[in-house]
Formats: C-alpha cells, structure tokens, sequence
C-alpha cells in the first residue's frame, strides 16, 4: 500500500533543504490525481492535468519520431524565472518540481534524481 503520509513527508523535506523550489508533488497519472504534495502554492487542478498532457505528449512524440525502443526520462519546462521538472516515477506515477532559476539545471537534476530514488521504493 502506498503510504502518501511518508512521501509528502519526503517532499517537505526536499522542499526545506533545496533552495530555489517553490512546490512538488507525486501525481497518479492515470487518473492525473495528486496523490501527495509538499506545498500548496500552485492551483492542484493545474498541476494535475498540465502534468499528465505534458508527459503524455512527449511520450507520443518519442514513440512517433524513435519508432521503437525509448525511455521518457524528464521533461524539463524553462520559463525566464522558473523551471517545471516531470519525471515519471513508474508507470503509474509522476514527480512534478517547480522551482526559481536560483539553482542551477545540474544541481536541481542530481537533487530530483535523488528524490526520485528516494520516493520510486514507496510506490512499488
């Protein structure tokens, strides 16, 4: 069973000791459902859904230009002040972190690599 208490535990966290992060969350994507979220600062219905059509697009523009093998590994939106990652967790869930330019691309990526290998055994 999928303990959300512990992940957004996991999320706070991550959100406390990461400088620049405004918000995080874990998504199932089949229903685009925020199973669990550190802050609330950003609209839940925009979240949900943006991050599941987002997601979902580049899988389909993977699978209709590679043709064949490929593996969605992040989805990264850069906007002048801020950053939007998705990363898919497994096939059923998503991780979506939303944060300033105050840290840079590597850095954020080894810290939601991180994250993400800290959350992956809680949803298996």
């Amino acid at each position: 069973m999928v303990n959300a208490h512990e992940i957004e535990r996991i999320l706070r966290q991550f959100e406390e000791e990461t400088e620049g992060v405004k918000g995080s969350c874990v998504v199932y994507s089949p229903q685009a459902l925020v199973l669990a979220e550190a802050s609330q600062e950003f609209p839940r219905d925009i979240v949900q859904a943006m991050s599941e059509r987002i997601l979902s697009l580049a899988d389909q523009t993977l699978a209709s230009l590679l043709k064949g093998q490929y593996k969605l590994k992040r989805v990264l939106i850069e906007e002048e002040n801020h950053n939007i990652v998705l990363l898919p967790i497994n096939a059923e869930y998503h991780l979506v972190i939303i944060t300033t330019q105050e840290e840079t691309k590597g850095l954020l990526m080894l810290n939601a690599k991180q994250l993400l290998n800290r959350i992956k055994p809680l949803l298996e």
